[in-house]
């Protein structure tokens, strides 16, 4: 397999270019300032990188400067609005469906695209409860909805989404743009769209990872599991669409239990369960007991 390719990142600082390495100019910000944030007009120079695209001014999600709420926000930065339903999307071209049955070994199936909605991704940070200190990753990340969610709402310290769709991802790029212009992300915290095959994916310092696998077979579904498990040294929890034990027959890596079945709204219904598995690692020792004590 060929690692994932993208479309560019871009950076900033205050005048300085950002995240450059080999590829793009990153992003200019047009005055200095005396903050770790941007705080002024910026103009985009957007290369070729593995690292996939970055953008962010860090005007002030945490700031307050974005006075719209994050589901008001994303809405305002796509094309066209969240799918209503699980469906065959005609957004798909021949390269991207050739890519899928190339990659994942499955037919027409792989193309069907539904998403996690917004109240859905509030119960599951409610549920996780994320902090800075993790690290999200959405595999199969279709138009970045949930990894943006991730930035805007969590507070995470990095989100990172891949997909294989050429199409899908350059509507995600062009949000994540949008989103920088607007000034809601946050430029010390990593947001990342990646164009690519997820088990390519550099996943070793993931924390959290979601996996929308409704529509894949058991034989990718276990070849996931497997990479998670071999590559994914950091994880807390992995949060799939299916109970991976019942629907595809799959092994659970050793560490991995099934710490919760929640009940979210998804594009296609409001009652769909996501199966949130804990993992810990063997060489975690198994917290101790709490014992109280008392003097008399």
């Amino acid at each position: 397999m060929s690692p994932p390719s993208c479309s560019g990142r871009v950076g900033v600082g205050g005048g300085a270019r950002v995240g450059g390495g080999g590829g793009p100019q990153g992003l200019l910000c047009s005055r200095r300032r005396p903050s770790r944030f941007c705080w002024s007009t910026f103009t985009y120079d957007v290369g070729s990188t593995q690292q996939g695209p970055r953008v962010g001014n860090g005007v002030g999600w945490a700031r307050g400067r974005v006075a719209a709420g994050v589901e008001s926000l994303l809405a305002s930065v796509y094309d066209a609005p969240p799918p209503s339903k699980l469906q065959r999307r005609n957004d798909l071209s021949a390269d991207d469906k050739a890519r899928m049955r190339e990659t994942s070994g499955q037919g027409d199936k792989a193309w069907i695209y539904g998403e996690l909605t917004y109240d859905g991704a509030c119960a599951l940070r409610d549920s996780l409860r994320p902090t800075r200190d993790d690290a999200f990753v959405d595999l199969g990340s279709g138009y970045g909805r949930l990894v943006f969610t991730a930035h805007l709402d969590w507070s995470v310290g990095s989100s990172v989404g891949v997909e294989l769709s050429s199409s899908r991802h350059e509507a995600g790029t062009r949000a994540l743009h949008a989103l920088g212009s607007l000034g809601a992300l946050d430029a010390s915290r990593e947001v990342r769209l990646v164009q690519g095959d997820m088990l390519a994916l550099d996943v070793s310092k993931a924390t959290l990872v979601y996996v929308a696998l409704t529509m894949f077979d058991d034989a990718f579904t276990q070849r996931i599991l497997d990479k998670l498990s071999s590559e994914a040294t950091h994880l807390r929890y992995v949060i799939t669409t299916e109970d991976v034990e019942r629907r595809f027959g799959s092994r659970l890596p050793d560490g991995w239990t099934l710490a919760q079945s929640l009940v979210v709204s998804q594009s296609w219904a409001d009652d769909c369960t996501l199966s949130i598995y804990q993992v810990r690692r063997q060489s975690e020792p198994e917290p101790e007991p709490k014992w109280m004590s008392y003097v008399f």
